[in-house]
């Protein structure tokens, strides 16, 4: 690993992801946690910042793995995705012609 990533992931670990998740023992730490961690991440700082500190768990959780500290990795399966690819759905992100028909009446 290059000195800089080092520098990088423990600057992330230092800023959001101990002050949020540190006194949590790794059993704790569930994938349903880590995407509440994420989400609370995306909320307070940017999603650049969120995307960052992801990458940076799911590393350390590699590094307790391979050192048998953790069994697997629940930071794996969560990604944070560019704001640009979530598509509005009807009914959901907008409300739908009925939905907006009953706010008028």
């Amino acid at each position: 690993m290059q000195p800089s990533s080092l520098r990088a992931y423990r600057s992330v670990a230092d800023h959001h992801i101990l002050p949020r998740l540190g006194r949590s023992k790794l059993a704790a730490l569930t994938t349903p946690a880590i995407e509440r961690f994420k989400t609370d991440l995306i909320d307070t700082t940017t999603r650049e910042t969120a995307k960052r500190a992801i990458i940076a768990l799911t590393a350390i959780f590699n590094v307790a793995r391979q050192k048998g500290v953790a069994h697997h990795n629940p930071a794996e399966p969560v990604q944070v995705r560019d704001a640009s690819s979530h598509k509005l759905g009807i009914g959901i992100d907008v409300p739908s012609d009925e939905e907006v028909r009953k706010l008028i009446q």
